[in-house]
């Protein structure tokens, strides 16, 4: 069973007529329900880079959304999804026993639910590889307050890995100059793109003309409106319709019809006899099995 978590906003409604007593007239209730994976999407990951990330933290000091964060085990949801603390998420490197915190992540605890602003920097322990490996990094947070709400984003960048980005060239920069190119970066079918991320998405589900089998046939889908020269999808950023409403990112499509445009056909098959011969001795020599090139788009071949 799946569960998709989301974040319920609400605030009363009063009638403001002026009146010669002050008397609260309360109308109702007024209220939202955010999915957690759009606030996961909305963070921007492809332009935190590699071991970067956001989360959001309520003034009791509970995680809203943050990528760590591990409601279900298995089918099950977790009796306390809801209420974990910051502090268990993320966890410093230091010599105490198991639930003493350390003062350094108090601290932070602390400026967040007070929502202040400011930066700290923190020596952490975290896992990847699907929980299989760890290791320990110095983890510079940046935290901000949601004006008129009662959260807090938390930017967490490595030091070391933070800075640089990849820069497009310039004609790049407008989808006019790729238009008539863009389904040729992705003929094979011998990639993939990052399925968490948001390229361009419908908003809602509309049967078959909305609904896809994989990210990279929505992609496609996408690509197509765009490379079409009689519509209204020429401009950039895309119109939006009463009847379609969709979501694209500019800068990460730009980024990915870059990317795409660099790697095409670097795993394409050998051309005569002398370079199967040499690629196969290659193979042999280091045993290669597979190949593989990522990129920062989140686009992989």
């Amino acid at each position: 069973k799946k569960h998709n978590l989301i974040t319920s906003l609400a605030m009363p409604a009063f009638d403001k007529k002026t009146e010669m007593t002050k008397v609260a007239h309360l109308l109702g209730v007024v209220g939202t329900d955010v999915p957690e994976a759009d606030l996961r999407e909305a963070m921007s990951p492809h332009i935190l880079g590699v071991n970067n990330y956001a989360f959001i933290v309520t003034n009791n000091g509970f995680i809203v959304t943050h990528p760590d964060l591990r409601p279900v085990f298995g089918d099950i949801l977790k009796p306390n999804y809801n209420s974990i603390d910051v502090t268990e998420v993320e966890l410093v490197e230091s010599d105490n026993n198991a639930r003493e915190f350390d003062r350094s992540i108090l601290t932070l605890r602390d400026y967040i639910i007070n929502q202040t602003t400011g930066d700290r920097e923190i020596t952490v322990k975290y896992h990847y590889d699907n929980i299989r490996r760890a290791t320990t990094a110095e983890r510079h947070y940046y935290y901000s307050i949601v004006e008129g709400t009662p959260f807090t984003v938390v930017v967490a960048l490595q030091e070391k890995h933070f800075g640089y980005r990849v820069k497009i060239p310039e004609r790049f920069q407008n989808l006019n100059t790729t238009r008539t190119s863009l389904l040729d970066f992705f003929k094979d079918d011998e990639w993939r793109i990052h399925p968490d991320w948001l390229y361009c998405r419908y908003a809602y589900d509309d049967g078959d003309n909305t609904s896809f089998k994989t990210p990279e046939d929505e992609l496609k889908h996408f690509l197509k409106r765009i490379s079409k020269t009689d519509n209204t999808w020429n401009k950039w950023p895309p119109p939006r319709f009463y009847s379609e409403s969709y979501d694209c990112d500019k800068e990460l499509m730009l980024s990915l019809i870059y990317d795409a445009n660099m790697t095409k056909g670097i795993f394409t098959e050998a051309k005569n006899d002398t370079e199967k011969k040499k690629k196969t001795e290659f193979e042999k020599r280091f045993g290669v099995t597979l190949a593989f090139v990522a990129t920062h788009s989140g686009l992989t071949r």
